[in-house]
């Protein structure tokens, strides 16, 4: 089992990774509040294009440690207890009949004629509940060999165990690719996105959801916000930030909302209050999130965590 890094661990320094300018100034300074391991990474803002990331941050395989089995992101229902699942599997559902609502606002009803790929797809969740809603015909992709083959002895569905690249799929392939909080992971989100477009049909989509850096949380909470969660994300948008990437791998941005999420606001307030190990939460965990995320409940509409996005492939 992968076991957390400690603080001494190989770096890289490196350059924007939307214009490649050397140039940046720092934000702050970023702790791994999840798994509170030593060390703290600077979150920087180019000067050129104002995208913000990580850097220093660890070389690709150190990263791979800041993953460990039981990484919450992880989490199989089989480890949950049955009273618990009866209520966590419907809230589960619902986020995913969110997703799928929100993208058929954009670009119509989903069917089983829609092919789909959700990258980092953890358990396979999403897709499942796709393929219970609407019929399609998709395929996950995650690099976790624990839970890749979780999906395929539990669910039978189809799930590569790598990368967008190592997956080969062939140019126009999908009609729809999802990144449901993974662009903000990704070492090359640039690269990735250029990829994904290859593998996207004409007039095909692109579906994002990643943190939102311009929101009241982040600028509250600040080095204590859960979705600054280094070095797990590495990479931070704005709309703008975002919409331009998009526009050099090929796409064209639709729309564009942001939304509360008071599962995340309840972290931010745990690690405020100095609970820094919550990496691994599973069950009644979760409860102490909620319980903690409640008094923000009223401030919801103005307390925007995420931001999620549609565009289409020119």
């Amino acid at each position: 089992m992968q076991k957390p890094t400690t603080g001494d661990e190989p770096q890289e320094k490196i350059l924007c990774l939307m214009c490649g300018a050397p140039e940046y100034e720092t934000l702050l300074m970023g702790r791994d509040n999840l798994f509170a391991q030593p060390g703290k990474y600077p979150i920087v803002k180019c000067c050129r294009c104002g995208l913000v990331y990580v850097n220093p941050r660890p070389t690709l395989e150190a990263l791979r440690r800041h993953y460990p089995d039981n990484y919450f992101a992880y989490t199989q229902e089989d480890d949950i207890a049955p009273l618990l699942r009866r209520i966590l599997v419907p809230m589960v559902k619902a986020a995913a009949v969110n997703r799928i609502r929100y993208i058929e606002e954009v670009i119509g009803r989903l069917s089983d004629k829609t092919r789909v790929v959700d990258v980092g797809c953890g358990t396979n969740q999403f897709l499942r509940y796709l393929q219970e809603l609407r019929g399609c015909r998709g395929i996950g992709v995650d690099f976790n060999v624990k839970t890749t083959d979780y999906v395929r002895r539990t669910y039978r569905m189809p799930i590569v165990c790598g990368t967008l690249h190592d997956a080969q799929f062939k140019d126009g392939q999908f009609d729809l690719v999802t990144m449901h909080e993974y662009l903000e992971h990704e070492p090359n989100p640039r690269q990735v996105l250029t990829e994904a477009r290859r593998i996207t049909r004409l007039g095909g989509h692109i579906c994002i959801e990643i943190p939102y850096i311009d929101g009241l949380p982040a600028k509250i909470f600040r080095s204590r916000w859960s979705q600054y969660d280094v070095p797990r994300h590495l990479v931070f948008f704005t709309r703008e930030t975002l919409e331009k990437m998009l526009q050099r791998c090929g796409y064209k941005l639709i729309t564009a909302r942001a939304f509360g999420a008071p599962f995340i606001i309840g972290m931010s307030v745990l690690h405020s209050l100095g609970f820094n190990k919550l990496g691994s939460i599973k069950g009644a965990g979760w409860l102490l999130v909620g319980l903690a995320g409640a008094p923000i409940l009223p401030f919801v509409p103005i307390m925007r965590e995420g931001m999620s996005i549609v565009a289409r492939a020119e």
